[in-house]
């Protein structure tokens, strides 16, 4: 995605590098309350991303235990959602 790993659940991305950063896709809840420390990530080669993601500041990725918290709390909620009609696999790709 964007050039850049991304990691997806039932066929939804739900955290990813993009340039030096990494993101997450929270959900609403979750979002209020990472808002504390982040900003969304505003744009991706000058389109706007999906409102639920947020960059992951520098102090959450200083601490490992706070990090896989939050990438715990990302996969929790897509594994809530409906599979994504386009998750099926795709000939060709090698699936890692």
């Amino acid at each position: 995605m964007f050039g850049f790993p991304c990691a997806f659940a039932q066929g939804y991305m739900f955290m990813g590098l993009f340039q030096e950063g990494l993101f997450l896709r929270l959900r609403e809840s979750d979002r209020e309350e990472f808002l504390k420390w982040t900003k969304p990530n505003s744009s991706t080669h000058g389109r706007p991303t999906h409102e639920g993601i947020r960059v992951v500041p520098e102090q959450v990725l200083n601490d490992k235990l706070e990090l896989l918290r939050w990438i715990g709390r990302s996969l929790d909620f897509m594994i809530t959602l409906v599979p994504s009609p386009q998750s099926r696999p795709r000939r060709g790709r090698s699936g890692y």
